[in-house]
């Protein structure tokens, strides 16, 4: 089963389901937000809790309640599949959150079966979410963790060969960050502090799995950089380019500042007359008190 390219036109407006909200959507501005996200519920009910949550994932799309909920920033929806490919109400949902300017990321769970990489990508590319591959959790089986590590392995390669794909691709993304930090400074002792990365990584392996996936992350990654002295020589090419880059802004600026700055000193009142250029003719002494010929 693999997932289908092609946005969906979606519902007509007579056809959409109404959101149970509808009614009181006038008073969302006035609603008290959450800074705590909230993890593992059902899109309908979403609309139910107050105060409204900036960033919710684990979501489930019972519904087609296509309107995003006024003050969510951030939405993780679950994978969901049909017999011919994602499914509809999924990727309506999807479509119409990320139209309205709200970060979305796709959550596949490590259960999911018949994931093809490469079209999961390009879909996701397509409609600019994000990919977050779910581990199997604590307890997983010898079996179970091989699989994820397949994946990751299978993803890792597809994403650094998309280059049209713009998002967070979860954790392969997060842990590449971080081996660009480690070529370019010390990491020791850092620990991973977002709530995201926390709820749905941290908590939910072992830090012995987790190495031993990081680790093949690094292998597919050092691979596709011509080895470590490889990745690290490009990394220090991109950080000497956006030092380049940050000194040409900053000189930029000052010099735009500068000439700002001048233009207004010379508009004020009381600013010096300027001279008249060394070819001028002589004004008369009608012109230079001002009286007309």
């Amino acid at each position: 089963m693999s997932v289908k390219l092609n946005k969906t036109e979606g519902l007509s407006p007579v056809e959409q389901p109404v959101s149970p909200k509808d009614g009181n959507l006038e008073k969302m501005g006035d609603a008290v937000q959450s800074a705590s996200p909230v993890f593992g519920i059902k899109l309908s009910e979403l609309w139910e809790l107050d105060p409204v949550p900036t960033c919710v994932y684990g979501v489930d799309v019972d519904q087609g309640l296509f309107d995003p909920r006024e003050g969510v920033n951030e939405i993780g929806f679950v994978y969901q599949a049909n017999e011919t490919g994602l499914d509809e109400d999924l990727m309506d949902v999807m479509v119409s959150h990320a139209a309205a300017k709200v970060e979305v990321i796709l959550e596949i769970p490590a259960n999911a079966t018949d994931i093809v990489p490469s079209t999961i990508m390009a879909m996701a590319a397509n409609l600019g979410v994000s990919v977050s591959l779910l581990p199997p959790g604590l307890g997983a089986s010898r079996k179970e963790e091989k699989a994820y590590q397949k994946r990751l392995k299978e993803f890792c390669k597809c994403y650094l060969g998309k280059k049209d794909f713009k998002k967070s691709l979860f954790p392969i993304s997060s842990y590449l960050e971080y081996m660009f930090a480690s070529k370019l400074r010390s990491t020791r002792g850092f620990k991973p502090s977002d709530p995201y990365i926390v709820e749905r990584f941290v908590k939910t392996t072992t830090e012995r799995y987790s190495n031993r996936f990081k680790r093949n992350i690094k292998k597919v990654v050092y691979e596709a950089f011509g080895g470590s002295d490889g990745f690290r020589n490009f990394t220090l090419q991109v950080a000497r380019k956006i030092q380049d880059m940050t000194e040409e802004k900053a000189r930029k600026a000052a010099a735009k500042y500068a000439s700002e700055n001048q233009a207004a000193n010379d508009s004020e009142p009381g600013a010096p007359d300027i001279a008249p250029p060394p070819d001028a003719e002589p004004k008369t002494e009608q012109e230079a008190d001002g009286t007309q010929v």
